[in-house]
């Protein structure tokens, strides 16, 4: 009886493992935080893992191009996701981690600090940002700015267009900046001011009834 107690204790890990439901997560090549060349998919879900209290789920990362992201949240089929959902969609957001990420813009180094009052300074300027939908809270500060918009599918990608000189100015968050190779950072400079600064955040379809449980 005693023996059996302590198989069951042994293999209780694995038995949740194996039992685990796997749940899509939604994300697009956005490192470091979301990306293919991490084990476990990038720190979001290392962050994920780490806080959820739900062993019962297994949270798989489901790789799409941005578009394709979008256009899956507004068709309604999907579950989880931190490729942010926009307004046609019933969701929770849960946030994780307690430190903020700080969205800015980054351009080629210039002598003069990189801040401004009212981004309507920026008018005229070209801005890349990856791809997302017309609701878009950052899109529309950019029109409303009188700024042009280049939409890419990657970060990687709209940090060598500035680099090239092809475009003024790449939207880009404070972790992903000093993700960034020390050369290219050399280049580069990080706005002081912030368009916003937010949690790391997963949506979840409240169609799915997933029960989220996190660690305080």
């Amino acid at each position: 009886m005693i023996k059996s107690f302590i198989l069951l204790f042994l293999i209780q890990p694995f038995l949740f493992a194996y039992c685990a439901k796997d749940i899509e997560v939604i994300v697009v090549e956005y490192p470091p935080f979301t990306t293919k060349d991490h084990p476990k998919g990038g720190i979001s879900f290392e962050l994920l893992h780490h806080l959820s209290l739900n062993e019962e789920y297994n949270w798989k990362p489901v790789f799409l191009p941005p578009k394709r992201a979008y256009t899956t949240l507004e068709s309604g089929e999907w579950c989880a996701s931190f490729y942010p959902a926009q307004k046609k969609s019933d969701y929770t957001i849960i946030k994780l981690g307690k430190g903020g990420v700080n969205i800015g813009l980054a351009r080629l180094t210039e002598s003069s600090s990189f801040t401004w009052s009212s981004l309507k300074e920026l008018k005229g300027s070209t801005v890349v940002m990856m791809r997302t939908g017309p609701e878009s809270k950052f899109l529309t500060l950019f029109k409303d700015a009188g700024m042009d918009v280049v939409f890419v599918e990657t970060i990687q990608v709209a940090i060598m267009m500035v680099l090239l000189n092809r475009v003024d100015l790449a939207m880009i968050d404070n972790i992903s900046y000093l993700n960034l190779s020390s050369e290219q950072r050399q280049n580069l400079q990080f706005s002081n001011t912030y368009l916003d600064s937010i949690n790391l955040r997963l949506f979840i379809n409240n169609d799915c009834n997933l029960s989220f449980s996190k660690k305080k």
